[in-house]
């Protein structure tokens, strides 16, 4: 291949990179999972206990009424957890997607750009601006996929440790312990509804930095 002909192919390399890049970064499943994720902490907020049937409830059969007839919060949760299990696998997917983005752009920076002299001035200017612009969307493709697996950290937090937790709250309720158990979960919820606060500053895409392209 002859020295003249490199810097339009090197070019030709990038511009797909990046354009592949662009869409990557248009695609934010991450923001479906975290919209999920809310109205999941949101259901899991600590219950009022609900008392021991009375002898009244007994004889009019209202108690027989509550056991036939789930709790609906429950159904939510259960809702909540089915769509956000969907969303953390495209998620997943996603992130992987952008680590080989990561990859091939990092690839190509390892590449030694094609030699120039004065008459190629134009050439340089561009190799210049294609380096940075690689640089630029480098850095928008590692902030989406740390963003992206902070969200799946929180869903595993939600799906393995409150909601559990909320689970044991509603059996300690049953158990006259309901005070003791509301508190640890009204703890984790709030922590974990902060982060999630945080991230959903973090996966707006006005917070990404804007492109030089």
């Amino acid at each position: 291949m002859d020295r003249d002909d490199a810097p339009p192919a090197r070019d030709g390399l990038i511009d797909g990179l990046l354009e592949a890049a662009a869409a990557l970064l248009e695609r934010r499943p991450s923001t479906h999972l975290l919209a999920e994720l809310q109205p999941l902490l949101a259901a899991l907020a600590p219950q009022a206990p609900v008392s021991t049937p009375r002898f009244i409830d007994r004889l009019l059969g209202r108690d027989l009424v509550r056991a036939a007839h789930p709790d609906p919060v429950d159904g939510r949760v259960r809702l909540h957890l089915q769509r956000s299990a969907v969303h953390a696998e495209a998620v997943e997917a996603h992130v992987g997607a952008l680590d080989d983005s990561l990859r091939a752009i990092d690839a190509w920076l390892a590449m030694p750009p094609a030699a120039t002299n004065a008459a190629a001035a134009n050439e340089a200017r561009r190799a210049e601006a294609l380096h940075a612009a690689a640089l630029t969307t480098r850095g928008q493709l590692a902030l989406a996929r740390a963003t992206a697996l902070a969200i799946l950290d929180q869903h595993r937090h939600l799906r393995d440790l409150l909601v559990p937790l909320w689970r044991q709250a509603l059996a300690a309720e049953a158990a006259g312990a309901h005070a003791e158990a509301a508190q640890g979960l009204a703890e984790l919820r709030a922590s974990l509804g902060h982060r999630l606060h945080e991230l959903q500053a973090a996966a707006s895409p006005s917070s990404r930095p804007e492109s030089t392209t």
